[in-house]
């Protein structure tokens, strides 16, 4: 027999995902919470936390098993006589048969004696689970733990001259064979022999693991020995665990009431608010008893209709987290999640998605539902209906403008996750007590068979569109898989290949279009790197620059093609496709250079065609003209030469981990889910600092010098579009380079930016990133010096928008209005021969200016080609704004390829005039238009919503 060896391997790798990964989410959780939020307990606290949620998550199982497993004890004991009788008696077939006859008689059956196994099998996957989290954990490594040294290394309690005897294991086992023996007491010889050899092999498989791990495993093993005690002895253990409870949270309120009083609000009501609850539980469990007992007639009457809207409510959670918004998230940008270490497919990544989610809401709480009595049963019924339609409300209804997303679920922009409106805040709450109410009135007019096909209809309802989403994303994977590079020609297999080249003798003209970048920052970077002043010799800075929008889709075809491509421009002309529109912008300059001679090269135009992958059509039947949007295996060079970093080629587990998370995060409650969030870390210890679009731009900036020769033989136009200043990420000193899991301030930075502390570090990432981008370029720059090929460029860095949270420093007494900074783009100009330190020029500026600050001197065409109209600069009267909307998705252009007009609203828009670092000049648009009733009548024109429409 012919296995497939990679399809057996894809079969295990979903069965641990059902299985085995949602304990260990549990578990990385539990252990991440505590070290963030009860850091005083440190590592050996969060072990302690971990052992007691998963015991007493757990324990309703093994107390399940305990009973299956004492019933089969009882049934062995009561027919031991007749069957050790019937194995002296007879031999062979006929001792079969017999057998067989005698456990017909007494309803029995051999598989039954698997029950005896059943807590082992259970133990099964938590200690995998354990053991696969916490011998690889690097948190524990080097953390101490009263007699232990190091929780990430196998404890040295007792040395020798050359080795050293690992106690805690010897422990554990100790703990273990006691714990058994008061377990099996009244056991068959059989098990007992099970449990002792169980306690052996673990013996043998921890010996050597960090002390971490097996002090958990301790833990474990002291909680069952416990457990057992309790069972045998105490009469009511309910109590007893309840009184434990009870006096721990006590003890916990009075600590922080009388010894840390220093302790945030928050936190301080989060434990009072635990330490009430804990308290009132057993009265609130009682109460359900008896409520219970009264409606047991109905449930004993329904049992179908309500196993089936607990299994449908739960698979539509499944559903929703695992298939629609996995892949509503890949389906974004299948491209970014593609080719990513090992793993080439995207959908790869929805498969172990899903798979995680049934295990988490399917596999584990139907085990439970199964094993338990009918009052348990008809709680969870109740538990997942509540739960099944107040995710969907949550992530569908109370969803939040999330902006843009790495595929390491990192938002730009978490701002929004603090920022509650009164319905996100309220609604998830009413929506439950409305689903209660509904639910009751259900039961008691017997109609509760009508929210199994409703909850049916979702499941439906979102498989439908999951499949849609996965065949569009598979489209654009296959599309881009074509137009891949064999790994054989990429840079990292051979020299990198040159992408710009420059004239000696000629003119060159070179834009730099670095995408978000925000001019704000320039002076920091200048005074934090004195040494840029002369790098950048014959610059002129443009402070007081504006753009149009605060997306790429709206703002970059001004940048490209002039003031003929602002948003209102666009809509003007309203017969035609906003993709013609934009294809057109970027062609202006190109086609000037072309039809004039010049050698062009075009590198990452922006959205051409509004194909999500690279369309260059619009190009064909340019002379001298080369478009590309990449250079091949760059990320991978810039990798292999910094081995430090050789942990990003796992980005594909990575974000194995980190998309459910994501998915879970936009089905909490609002409330809940800045906190969940935890600055991009997900409560996992480990946060995601380098995207694979962050490593592909960096390199492209890094690599510039390399990429660029001296051979053209005419004069040369060229455009470089690059994400670098769109990704924020925190860097490392010196110089801004890329580097694993930071946080905070780089140590040894000098930047005097007046930082607003986050727990995102939004405004930080983003200072990092431009300054990181600035000085790539410096060493370009230096690079052209040495060459000879510096006086003879005009040198152009440009940006299409800003971003939040940077331009409410502009001057003193500017208020924080986060939206200022979207329109604050970086514009700098270096002149043919312009020579002297960088200098500052406050002159009123767009980048729709950039069309003419390139033509500037050159004796070619002063006009557009496709309009015949002039360039023009003039800004009597100032500019109108229009912020993205994120409710329309207006900044995804792949849903506007049949729209012939951008959505343009007055919310967070502005109107600016003259000088930007007044805050006077900065009137919003609905204001403005009270005041300009005639350009509100040409606003109306443009598609602007000017009475508040939808």
């Amino acid at each position: 027999m012919i296995f497939n060896k990679g399809l057996i391997m894809q079969i295990g790798d979903f069965l641990y995902s059902v299985i085995i990964l949602p304990i260990e989410a549990v578990i990385e959780f539990v252990f991440n919470f505590s070290i963030s939020k009860m850091s005083m307990l440190g590592a050996g606290g969060a072990i302690i936390l971990v052992s007691l949620t998963v015991n007493f998550l757990a324990l309703p199982l093994y107390n399940i098993a305990d009973e299956i497993q004492l019933k089969e004890r009882a049934a062995q004991k009561r027919m031991e006589k007749w069957t050790s009788h019937i194995k002296k008696t007879f031999k062979g077939d006929e001792q079969y048969m017999m057998l067989n006859a005698y456990y017909r008689i007494n309803n029995y059956s051999p598989v039954y004696a698997l029950r005896s196994s059943l807590s082992i099998l259970i133990e099964i996957p938590f200690f995998i689970a354990a053991y696969n989290y916490l011998s690889k954990c690097d948190v524990l490594l080097n953390q101490s733990f009263f007699i232990l040294e190091n929780l990430g290394k196998p404890d040295t309690l007792i040395k020798t001259e050359n080795t050293a005897i690992h106690v805690l294991p010897i422990i554990m086992t100790v703990i273990n064979c006691v714990s058994g023996f008061v377990y099996s007491k009244d056991a068959p010889p059989r098990e007992k022999v099970q449990i002792y050899v169980l306690a052996a092999i673990f013996l043998f498989l921890l010996y050597d693991s960090p002390s971490g791990l097996v002090f958990y495993w301790i833990l474990n093993n002291l909680f069952s020995l416990a457990k057992n005690i309790i069972q045998k002895y105490v009469k009511k253990p309910g109590i007893i665990v309840a009184a434990c409870f009870d006096i721990i949270f006590a003890f916990a309120s009075l600590y922080f009431m009388f010894f840390k009083p220093e302790t945030g609000f928050k936190k301080k009501c989060v434990v009072y608010l635990a330490s009430l609850v804990v308290f009132v539980l057993p009265f609130i469990l009682n109460s359900y008893s008896k409520f219970f007992e009264k409606r047991k007639i109905i449930f004993n009457e329904n049992k179908k209709s309500y196993f089936l809207a607990f299994i449908f409510s739960a698979l539509g959670m499944a559903i929703l987290c695992g298939l629609y918004l996995t892949s509503s998230m890949i389906s974004t940008s299948p491209v970014e999640f593609s080719f990513l270490g090992n793993t080439d497919p995207p959908l790869s990544y929805l498969t172990s998605s899903f798979a995680f989610a049934l295990g988490l809401f399917v596999l584990w709480p139907l085990a439970v539902y199964l094993m338990f009595n009918d009052k348990v049963k008809y709680a969870l019924t109740y538990i997942f209906v509540w739960g099944g339609v107040s995710v969907l409300f949550n992530s569908l209804v109370f969803r939040q403008n999330y902006g843009t997303v790495s595929i390491f679920g990192e938002l730009d922009n978490s701002s929004p996750l603090k920022h509650l409106t009164v319905i996100q805040l309220a609604g998830p709450a009413l929506v439950i007590v409305i689903l209660t109410a509904i639910i009751l009135l259900l039961e008691n007019k017997k109609k509760l068979n009508y929210i199994f096909p409703a909850m049916l209809s979702v499941c439906l309802v979102y498989t439908g569109i999951s499949c849609k989403n996965i065949v569009s994303i598979n489209s654009v994977y296959k599309e881009a898989s074509a137009k891949k590079i064999p790994a054989e020609n990429t840079a990292d297999n051979k020299q990198i290949p040159t992408v710009y080249s420059l004239s000696k003798s000629g003119k060159n003209v070179f834009v730099l279009f670095l995408d978000r970048a925000i001019g704000i920052f320039t002076p920091y970077i200048f005074e934090e790197f004195p040494e840029l002043k002369n790098t950048y010799s014959g610059f002129t800075f443009y402070p007081n620059t504006i753009s149009f929008s605060d997306s790429t889709n709206k703002a970059a075809p001004a940048l490209y093609g002039g003031y003929e491509y602002t948003p209102e421009q666009m809509n003007l002309r309203k017969d035609e496709l906003l993709l013609e529109k934009n294809n057109e912008a970027l062609l202006v300059l190109p086609r000037i250079f072309s039809e004039a001679g010049w050698q062009v090269t075009d590198f990452d135009p922006q959205n051409p065609n509004y194909s999500s992958t690279d369309d260059f059509s619009p190009f064909e039947g340019l002379h001298n003209t080369k478009v590309l949007s990449h250079v091949s295996g760059i990320s991978e060079k810039y990798i292999s030469d910094h081995p430090e970093l050789s942990e990003f080629s796992n980005a594909d587990l990575r974000v194995k981990k980190t998309l459910p998370k994501f998915a879970l995060l936009q089905m909490l409650v609002p409330i809940a889910r800045n906190t969940y969030y935890n600055g991009a870390k997900y409560f996992s210890g480990e946060y995601i600092s380098l995207s694979k679009d962050f490593i592909k731009s960096f390199s492209e900036l890094y690599y510039l010098r390399q990429m660029t020769d001296f051979k053209a033989e005419r004069n040369t136009y060229t455009i470089m579009h690059n994400m670098l200043t769109h990704n924020p990420t925190l860097l490392k000193q010196p110089g801004y380079m890329p580097s694993k899991n930071l946080s905070g301030i780089p140590a040894g930075s000098k930047c005097t930016y007046p930082y607003s502390i986050h727990n995102d570090y939004s405004d930080i990432k983003h200072y990092e990133v431009n300054a990181s981008a600035l000085l790539r370029i410096a060493d370009w720059l230096n690079f052209l010096k040495e060459n000879h090929c510096y006086n003879n460029t005009k040198i152009i860095i440009v940006s299409d928008h800003g971003f939040r949270d940077t331009i409410q420093y502009l001057a003193p007494g500017f208020s924080r209005n986060t939206d200022y900074g979207c329109y604050q783009p970086l514009l700098m100009v270096k002149d043919f021969n312009a020579e002297g330190e960088i200098k500052t020029d406050n002159t009123f500026m767009t980048n729709a200016d950039t069309p003419e600050l390139t033509l500037k001197n050159l004796g070619l065409a002063d006009s557009n080609p496709f309009t015949g109209k002039k360039f023009s600069s003039d800004k009597t009267g100032g500019f109108n704004l229009y912020n993205a909307n994120m409710t329309d998705r207006d900044y995804d252009p792949s849903i506007q390829k049949k729209n012939t007009k951008f959505n343009l609203y007055l919310e967070r828009g502005f109107h600016v005039q003259d000088n930007i670092f007044n805050q006077k000049n900065w009137i919003p648009l609905d204001k403005w238009f009270e005041s300009n009733p005639g350009d509100k009548e040409r606003a109306a024109l443009c598609g602007v919503k000017v009475n508040g429409e939808k």
